[in-house]
């Protein structure tokens, strides 16, 4: 596997566990963003989405169209116990998920 100049600055990353087996939360420390991915262009279709874990998608999802970003797939359960996802753009149109545990 080929590590970009940008994910190189990645120091830290667990797998956290998931409400599926068809699901990993995989949650990563950056040390900062590296100067070429701040000048790249928008990916057009994700090649690896990463998703955020909150405590509530729907406050979370209020703050980002609040500040200009666009919710792409609102609040989807994934259990009867609160789990859910949902995806965004941020206002530079790059494509993130958001994941919320269930309760237990």
């Amino acid at each position: 596997m080929r590590v970009s100049s940008s994910a190189a600055s990645i120091s830290a990353c667990a797998t956290t566990p998931a409400p599926s087996a068809a699901m990993a939360v995989v949650i990563c420390r950056a040390d900062g963003p590296s100067e070429r991915a701040r000048h790249r262009r928008t990916a057009v279709e994700p090649g690896v989405l990463t998703y955020i874990m909150v405590d509530s998608i729907e406050t979370t999802s209020a703050t980002i169209t609040g500040t200009g970003g666009e919710i792409t797939k609102p609040l989807t359960p994934l259990d009867l116990n609160g789990a859910a996802f949902a995806t965004f753009r941020d206002p530079a149109g790059n494509l993130f998920g958001l994941y919320q545990e269930g309760h237990r």
